[in-house]
């Protein structure tokens, strides 16, 4: 996955001791693309989530990573109680959000303390491969022949 690995691999070290991992960042900057990501990665066999790996608006499996994206307005619409429900409800339950600025007292009447996690822009050279692997596709016969 281009680019990411860093803020993948902080997301999965924080949803080992945190309830709560907010992904945020103001512009979108593949919020969702690596939220995706993350999912895939964390419901394979012999990951610590495998198979209980759900997103919003899917109901989430006991004991699972339950993935909101663009949490903001879920949690503005009053939804919050659907979260902290699952949260509540089964042990090792986890939530991914991911938000356009950091939640540092959404949960905090809960005595829950979210890991706020940047996603800032790719860099040029992560951009230009993300690019070129998305435009790639196979020589023919066809590209090769003057006529």
């Amino acid at each position: 996955f281009v680019g990411r690995v860093p803020q993948m691999c902080e997301v999965f070290m924080a949803l080992e001791y945190r309830l709560v991992v907010v992904l945020h960042s103001v512009k979108p900057n593949g919020r969702t693309a690596t939220l995706r990501q993350i999912g895939q990665y964390a419901n394979r066999r012999g990951r610590h989530f495998a198979g209980k790996c759900t997103f919003h608006p899917v109901q989430p499996k006991d004991g699972g990573l339950f993935i909101v994206d663009d949490a903001d307005e879920v949690l503005a619409s009053g939804n919050r109680e659907l979260l902290l429900r699952h949260l509540h409800a089964h042990r090792g339950a986890r939530l991914l959000l991911s938000c356009r600025e950091p939640c540092y007292d959404t949960f905090l009447d809960c005595g829950i303390k979210p890991y706020n996690v940047p996603l800032p822009p790719l860099q040029d050279q992560e951009a230009t491969e993300l690019f070129l692997r998305s435009t790639y596709r196979p020589l023919t016969a066809g590209d090769l022949d003057p006529c």
